[in-house]
């Protein structure tokens, strides 16, 4: 048995196949992570924008250039982490670099593999950094908050930052938001096959998305740094 096999708790079946996911509930409370703020507005850097000043945000496939499949592996995570690094780099046209999410994944999972909750692997990426993938160095997150409300979770994406999210189990990368009808629903990035959503490109609710802010919770990673492979 691979260390891909064997996890049918952290598996889903959606349309007749079944799909990965692997975040399990965070263990901080809000705000609960050394160096990472609420979001709220009595911080200067984290307005909340009113919801009658929401807008649907253009797309931001075009700046999709390695998007994570994370195959059987239980490390969702991990995955849209890493998607939500990837995506922050093109979109600040900085060099694109591929980081080691399965090395990180195995290091927080405990070596054969499972589970990690987004608290966890938040506290790794600032305290260690994301390896890079040909190991020569790392990339750090700088600059984080810990999104409490869907009114957080939908500012950090109207000023541009992204949000990262866990829900029913399963984690994911969200860059913008669209509204439809009268309602807003995140737009996600997803890390399962090209064949789901539109190239695995999709939308959550806000009832999805705000289900699971209290046990798995939701983050916004503002900044990264680069890190040699001494420093990391």
């Amino acid at each position: 048995m691979t260390e891909a096999e064997g996890f049918s708790e952290f598996e889903v079946s959606i349309g007749g196949r079944t799909y990965s996911t692997g975040c399990l509930p965070r263990t901080t409370r809000c705000g609960g992570i050394e160096d990472v703020k609420i979001w709220t507005p009595e911080v200067e850097a984290c307005p909340i924008v009113p919801r009658d000043q929401w807008i649907t945000q253009p797309s931001s496939k075009p700046y999709e250039w390695k998007r994570i499949n994370q195959g059987k592996y239980p490390a969702c995570t991990l995955a849209s982490l890493a998607n939500y690094l990837h995506m922050f780099l093109a979109r600040m046209g900085r060099k694109r670099t591929e980081v080691d999410w399965l090395k990180a994944w195995r290091e927080l999972s405990g070596g054969r593999g499972g589970g990690v909750a987004l608290d966890a692997a938040l506290t790794y990426v600032m305290k260690r950094g994301f390896p890079l993938l040909d190991g020569s160095g790392a990339l750090a997150a700088r600059e984080a908050y810990d999104l409490p409300t869907m009114d957080a979770f939908f500012s950090a994406q109207e000023l541009g930052f992204g949000a990262w999210f866990g829900a029913s189990g399963h984690a994911e990368f969200s860059p913008s938001h669209a509204l439809r009808d009268g309602s807003v629903r995140g737009v996600i990035e997803g890390t399962w096959d090209d064949d789901y959503g539109d190239g695995c490109w999709y939308e959550r609710s806000e009832a999805y998305i705000a289900a699971g802010l209290p046990s798995y919770g939701a983050f916004c990673v503002r900044e990264w740094e680069l890190r040699p492979i001494d420093l990391a």
